[in-house]
């Protein structure tokens, strides 16, 4: 989805990547919480792992949309230098 959005306009990219982001925060929130009512005895050590794995998963996966975006706009750079000639 992202992809296809970034391959249209760059501002639409970042308006659904973040929404995209947010929406995942609530939902991974929401399973953090649900574990955390059902099993409190090891809630407080699934949190930390969560955490932690959630936080590196999203560095990873900002690096890999401006990887992404950054290939993307030298393609089109290249494009309009080509349809220039």
């Amino acid at each position: 989805v992202l992809l296809q959005v970034s391959l249209k306009k760059a501002s639409s990219f970042v308006k659904y990547f973040m929404l995209m982001t947010f929406g995942k925060l609530i939902f991974f929130l929401s399973i953090v919480m649900a574990y955390a009512l059902l099993r409190r005895e090891d809630a407080a050590q699934f949190i930390i792992a969560f955490f932690i794995l959630y936080l590196f998963f999203t560095v990873f996966e900002v690096i890999q949309s401006l990887s992404l975006t950054k290939s993307i706009q030298r393609q089109r750079q290249k494009q309009q230098e080509d349809d220039a000639k």
